[in-house]
């Protein structure tokens, strides 16, 4: 997976992803989702960083950040990352690290390749099959996003409509509530491995917008997406990297 900080570059959006180590299910207690939620919503308030999708699984966060600047985006993942291991060693009398290396990122243009990806971030227990729909996940940003909610606020709506063209609030909810239900009417739905072993996901333009920024001693490739269910469009990845739509 493509790590943040090798990869994130100020002014884009990107869906991150961070393991627990080993894929152990150290959130599988809702006081444990929870308090990760907390954290988040207490960060988002000191560095000011535009969320608009987050999903909290039993191992492992999905989140999906504006990165108006890369220095805050770490500030961020710093303070809940680390107070999350911290408190979680302490109560259960447990050494070493929490999460599984660096996290990854990949950054998703506006539009409808971003709407797909926070339809797939909000689906993400319902692909695994625990719930069936994500209204009954409540670790996760489905709901906040359609309603809204006064207590531990974490989404930035006003910025994501931003990203699309400043459309209205119940615009934006019907396009996406039409993208998520064709998604639920797939049977087992699969994993869309492009949201996280590609560097860039949208338009040939923008794919190659961002492989001109990246150091050209690191070897990668642009080709198209034509099929599947994830979204048609380009992509952009580090050519050793295997890739499946």
């Amino acid at each position: 997976m493509p790590r943040a900080n090798r990869y994130m570059l100020e002014g884009n959006t990107y869906h991150l992803v961070n393991r627990c180590l080993n894929k152990e299910f150290l959130f599988r207690f809702a006081k444990d989702r929870s308090e990760y939620c907390r954290w988040l919503t207490e960060g988002v308030k000191r560095f000011k960083v535009p969320i608009y999708a987050y999903c909290v699984t039993s191992n492992h966060v999905h989140l999906v950040v504006r990165a108006s600047s890369t220095e805050s985006v770490a500030e961020l993942m710093h303070l809940v990352d680390g107070t999350i291991g911290r408190n979680y060693n302490r109560r259960k009398d447990r050494t070493g690290p929490f999460w599984n290396d660096q996290y990854s990122c990949v950054a998703v243009e506006s539009g409808r390749h971003l709407l797909s990806c926070l339809v797939y971030v909000h689906l993400n227990m319902v692909r695994a099959g625990v719930v069936g729909t994500p209204e009954e996940w409540k670790w996760c940003g489905h709901s906040e996003l359609i309603f809204g909610k006064s207590h531990h606020r974490i989404i930035d709506m006003e910025s994501l409509l931003g990203l699309f063209n400043g459309v209205k609030h119940e615009e934006f909810v019907d396009s996406y509530k039409s993208l998520l239900v064709s998604k639920l009417k797939i049977e087992n739905p699969a994993r869309e491995p492009g949201w996280t072993e590609n560097l860039a996901v949208g338009s040939q333009r923008f794919v190659e917008s961002i492989k001109k920024e990246y150091p050209s001693r690191v070897a990668l490739e642009t080709f198209e997406i034509k099929d599947g269910d994830f979204p048609p469009g380009w992509a952009v990845r580090e050519s050793q990297e295997p890739y499946h739509t």
